[in-house]
């Protein structure tokens, strides 16, 4: 005799739904995977360069910072967060996150256009 068969016969003092003792059906799909570091980080990227091209840059930052911190390879975010930095008006953070990803890649070909750039047009608003 099952316990179902015997609740049916004997009810007790509570009123018992007889469908908690039966097993929960499988889901129809399985649970999607969970998302890797990786794939955080590319969304992150994403977002902040869809902000800074919508000319946001200070928005943009939290995003690229958060790639970056969650994938150390990722430097086209710290690249990004240079030009963000520089559009912002904060030269000298700008280049130093150049100098930054140079130190990691030194060579780095975007980071060494950005220095160049960044380089030039600081001596040449510094001499006028």
């Amino acid at each position: 005799m099952t316990l179902e068969d015997l609740l049916k016969q004997k009810p007790g003092p509570l009123a018992v739904d007889l469908n908690t003792f039966k097993a929960p059906e499988p889901p129809s799909e399985p649970d999607p995977e969970p998302e890797t570091k990786s794939d955080i980080a590319q969304t992150m990227f994403h977002k902040g360069v869809q902000l800074l091209k919508n000319r946001a840059p200070f928005d943009a930052i939290p995003y690229l910072y958060a790639s970056w911190a969650l994938d150390e390879t990722c430097l086209k975010a710290a690249n990004n967060i240079a030009i963000s930095f520089w559009q912002l008006n904060c030269p000298d953070l700008a280049l130093r996150t150049v100098e930054k990803v140079l130190s990691m890649d030194p060579d780095n070909a975007t980071a060494k256009s950005h220095q160049i750039f960044m380089q030039t047009r600081m001596n040449k608003q510094a001499q006028q």
